[in-house]
């Protein structure tokens, strides 16, 4: 697999700190070190943007590769560099297949760019052995549960095994975006029930590529309910503390709510 990183070439005021990496080519048993080699030699920041174009490989390399990329912060998408694009982060449609498909998991913030392809088969052993049985029974086991370690519905591991070694089933966005393969920045929010100073109260948290962590909090106080809400303006601040008008909207239907306090803390 080869490697392209490039840094942004705006001030990180305007741009941020994040690369881009493309990474194209077959995922082979050293791909992972490969890659992590040239993370830690050229300190490609946390949340960078990866691209990857590949017809698949090994497939452990691929949860390993996966757990890199999940390991690091990085934003995920399928394609490949426009080599006669003389802007460096100029991408074209690209496939993930295979064990790319598996990689491409570990994506904390997934995107499928238009007309791109995400393909997945059953895997195989390319030597054969009387333990096969056995082996292929543990494989699946720690394929499914990589697949739940990335908030990925295990489906996704049947639609797999649906498609022959030599055969590929392509999977459309909808469905990506159903098995929450293709998150589009938004992870799915995750509900607790927690306490403090000695209340209870239920929160929802989940984190995306353009506002951070969004936090969504009721406890039950004295006069009532009560909503509390965290979440980044995107540099909004004024507009925001402007608002006379709240609602909170459930099933697409809105309603309105009273703002009791509003600050801006940490930006």
């Amino acid at each position: 697999m080869t490697i392209e990183g490039y840094p942004p070439d705006l001030p990180v005021q305007i741009a941020g700190s994040a690369w881009f990496l493309f990474l194209d080519g077959r995922i082979d048993a050293d791909t992972p070190q490969l890659i992590e080699r040239y993370i830690e030699q050229n300190s490609v920041p946390y949340g960078s943007h990866v691209i990857i174009n590949s017809p698949g490989g090994n497939l452990f390399a691929g949860m390993e590769l996966g757990r890199l990329f999940r390991k690091h912060g990085f934003t995920i998408d399928i394609g490949k560099k426009v080599l006669a694009s003389k802007k460096r982060f100029d991408t074209e449609v690209g496939g993930c297949y295979s064990s790319c498909a598996v990689a491409y998991l570990g994506g904390q913030f997934r995107y499928l760019t238009a007309g791109s392809h995400y393909g997945v088969h059953r895997f195989a052993f390319t030597k054969q052995s009387s333990a096969d049985a056995d082996i292929a029974q543990v494989a699946s086991a720690e394929i499914t549960t990589y697949i739940r370690s990335m908030d990925v519905d295990v489906e996704l591991f049947k639609l797999s095994s649906a498609a022959a070694p030599s055969d590929m089933n392509e999977l459309d966005r909808v469905t990506l975006e159903r098995l929450n393969v293709v998150n589009n920045g938004v992870t799915r929010p995750v509900w607790t029930v927690e306490s403090a100073q000695g209340k209870l109260y239920l929160k929802g948290e989940r984190s995306t590529a353009v506002a951070g962590v969004n936090k969504f909090m009721i406890l039950c106080d004295a006069g009532g309910p009560l909503l509390y809400t965290i979440f980044d303006p995107v540099g909004r601040d004024e507009e925001v503390m402007a608002m006379s008008a709240h609602s909170l909207m459930i099933d697409g239907k809105p309603y309105p709510i009273k703002a009791v306090s509003k600050e801006i803390k940490n930006g």
